[in-house]
């Protein structure tokens, strides 16, 4: 189901079930993160509350530990088979391509001394790199990225498109 954010035109989907609990309020798109959100005084204290950590909040998550993800990296869908709560470093490797990117693929860089295409893989549990190999072409690396990706980062493994 989509509804149509009030204030911006803006549509955002969210499941049947939370349909009513949700029409309670007006939400907004944060300035701070792109996230839909709603504000909220507390004791006189503003704050901005996050839809997508609500819907978690809901389906029982207890997320004073945790952070919400969006799997799909769509921020305007808060469907319920869309969230998860992760921890920092599981969220963080979900992230879009970053705009510096000259690749195209997701940790796959050129070294132009040595002409080729090389690899890498950040390892969450001791925050270093692992180097994976130079290459070729530029697919042979961000294949390469891919199986290790699939061994290190599990169910949160982003893949290249190759």
């Amino acid at each position: 189901m989509k509804i149509l954010l009030t204030a911006q035109n803006t549509t955002f989907k969210i499941d049947q079930e939370d349909y009513e609990w949700v029409n309670k309020w007006t939400w907004h798109i944060s300035n701070t993160w792109g996230y839909i959100s709603r504000p909220q005084r507390f004791n006189g204290i503003q704050s901005t509350i996050s839809l997508h950590i609500e819907i978690l909040k809901r389906m029982g998550f207890n997320m004073s530990n945790t952070e919400g993800d969006h799997i799909d990296r769509d921020i305007t869908n808060n469907c319920r088979n869309n969230l998860r709560p992760v921890t920092r470093s599981q969220n963080l490797l979900n992230r879009k391509l970053q705009s510096n990117n000259t690749t195209g693929y997701r940790n796959v860089s050129y070294n132009f001394r040595r002409g080729k295409y090389y690899a890498r893989i950040h390892i969450t549990k001791n925050g270093k790199y692992k180097f994976l190999g130079y290459f070729n072409t530029v697919e042979e690396a961000a294949l390469a990225y891919n199986k290790a990706a699939i061994i290190y980062h599990g169910e949160f493994a982003v893949l290249n498109e190759v």
